[in-house]
Formats: structure tokens, C-alpha cells, sequence
């Protein structure tokens, strides 16, 4: 069996196809879209839940949490930006 990852330079659909085939890549794919997107609206949720605790509008909170984050990384340095993570 070939080595797979990194030495091959292959992604994930790519290994997905090779193993599986077109029709379970796509879904595969799509299962993944829809989980991250299910992940994200899951983070607003708690986002909002939990500043309503403090009596701040979901309308608000919502639409304000990801702008700090959005500005720093379009604004920051590279450099700065890694070393935070």
C-alpha cells in the first residue's frame, strides 16, 4: 500500500476518491460542509445563550462576536496573527 498524507501530497477527497470513488467523495464532502456549518451555527447558539445571561441582545451578540476576530486577522501581521495560535 502507497504511503498517504503529507508524502504523496494528496487532501482528504483526493485519498476519499482514490479508495472509494466519485459518488462517495461527494458525499463524503458534503456530509463535511454540512457538519462544519451545523459546528458554526451550534458556536453562534452558545454565543448568543450565553451573553443573553448578562442581558444582551442575541441581535447584538450575534452579528458583534465574530468582528473582533474578523478585523484582527485582515488587519494583523502575519506574524502576529501565528503567534497567538
Amino acid at each position: 500500500m502507497l504511503p498517504h498524507g503529507r508524502s504523496d501530497r494528496q487532501g482528504l477527497s483526493d485519498l476519499i476518491r482514490e479508495e472509494f470513488g466519485l459518488r462517495v467523495t461527494f458525499v463524503v464532502m458534503a456530509l463535511l460542509v454540512l457538519v462544519n456549518l451545523s459546528n458554526i451555527m451550534a458556536n453562534f447558539a452558545g454565543i448568543a445563550g450565553s451573553l443573553e445571561l448578562f442581558h444582551i441582545s442575541r441581535y447584538f451578540s450575534v452579528p458583534a462576536a465574530p468582528s473582533p476576530s474578523g478585523f484582527w486577522s485582515t488587519r494583523e501581521p502575519i506574524k502576529a496573527w501565528r503567534r497567538s495560535f
